[in-house]
């Protein structure tokens, strides 16, 4: 009796690629689409920094704007001071006043501290900024009422003064006394404030301009700690500071002569 060998033919190619073309699909359209999420984060984040940079810019010029208007005010309180001290004679009443400035208000992205960055220092700083400036704009609010204050108890010592046949001397001298203290206020709590507000900007506005012209490199040399704790972060953003300052303070000297130059 013959024996006889079957062979039987397998799957061909054409079979293979048919059974797994729906895996193929299915894990192209995987890979496709991480990509295209890669791509869509790299876009938005390129974006949220030129968001940064207009905002960054805007608040600048606005601080730099206000903090003239407040170095004007201040001259202007000491100069009614100092024409109230001048004054002489038991009737002679100080009426002597100055306007509030028309102080604009400062321009807010509440956005910008959501926005995603690839920088922890970037990040921390805008939020920084941004608690800055919400509280420097209440304080603005709260300056022109204390002006107006000062004002309405000036009047009601002039009225009182007048009434009771008091000489003029204790009514100036404690107007001039309240215009000076106005005016430290104002340098004090005011314009230092806003130079340190200014001086937080420009480091943000450096910092960024800095990741927007040379990209990821540039974020990875500064920031070189890997794993941040909490801890981490304040001597950090130090050490950044530092790196970075020598442009600050020149481009600070340059936003400067501009402004006073307006």
């Amino acid at each position: 009796m013959s024996n006889f060998i079957i062979f039987t033919q397998g799957p061909s190619i054409v079979d293979w690629i048919s059974a797994l073309a729906p895996a193929i699909t299915i894990l192209f359209s995987i890979i496709g689409y991480f990509i295209k999420r890669k791509i869509d984060l790299k876009n938005e984040i390129s974006e949220n920094y030129r968001t940064i940079e207009v905002n960054i810019t805007m608040n600048l010029e606005n601080l730099y704007r206000i903090r003239e208007e407040l170095k004007s005010f201040k001259v202007r309180i000491s100069e009614v001071s100092d024409d109230t001290k001048n004054m002489t004679g038991s009737k002679n009443f100080s009426l002597n006043y100055t306007n509030f400035p028309a102080i604009i208000e400062i321009s807010r992205n509440e956005d910008l501290p959501k926005l995603k960055t690839n920088s922890y220092y970037l990040h921390n700083k805008i939020i920084w900024a941004d608690r800055h400036l919400k509280q420097f704009d209440s304080m603005l609010v709260g300056l022109e009422k204390v002006f107006t204050e000062l004002n309405q108890r000036n009047e009601t010592v002039l009225r009182l003064v007048r009434e009771d046949g008091v000489d003029a001397i204790q009514q100036r001298s404690q107007y001039a006394e309240n215009l000076d203290s106005f005016a430290l206020l104002i340098e004090e709590s005011f314009i230092k404030s806003c130079d340190n507000i200014i001086r937080l900007l420009m480091q943000i506005k450096i910092y960024n301009h800095k990741i927007r012209q040379k990209g990821k490199g540039f974020i990875r040399e500064c920031e070189k700690v890997k794993r941040k704790t909490p801890l981490d972060i304040p001597s950090e953003i130090d050490r950044i500071d530092n790196l970075i300052n020598d442009e600050v303070v020149s481009r600070m000297r340059e936003a400067e002569s501009r402004a006073k130059s307006q």
